[in-house]
């Protein structure tokens, strides 16, 4: 199943044991939903997000960040996904003042202390 759900498997470090999921609007995905059910002892929360909004892939969703990822804190961060949040809001502003000084409260947000 080289296809994905609601994130790219390749980062996720649970695909060495669960293979790896279709995209959310694949015939077979409410299968692989609950042969991860079986396998994991619960539904995939992405995989089931992504059939429910009969989305392929996270990115590609208008609800996107929302708070399932939050929630989850995987495998996306606070600062990633806050990131993505503010390039939507923003995306017409692309290199603006406003949008830069965005990035910045954002990125000085989670700066780590010392850097």
């Amino acid at each position: 199943m080289a296809a994905v759900c609601g994130m790219a498997c390749e980062i996720c470090e649970l695909k060495p044991e669960c293979k790896g999921c279709p995209s959310g609007i694949d015939p077979g995905a409410k299968d692989r939903l609950d042969e991860l059910k079986k396998l994991l002892g619960f539904p995939c929360p992405i995989l089931k997000c992504a059939i429910e909004n009969k989305v392929d892939y996270c990115l590609r969703c208008d609800n996107f960040p929302c708070k399932i990822h939050y929630k989850f804190n995987y495998p996306y961060s606070d600062f990633l996904l806050d990131s993505w949040k503010a390039m939507k809001e923003h995306r017409k502003d692309f290199g603006s003042a406003e949008f830069q000084k965005e990035m910045l409260r954002i990125a000085m947000k989670y700066r780590k202390p010392g850097k």
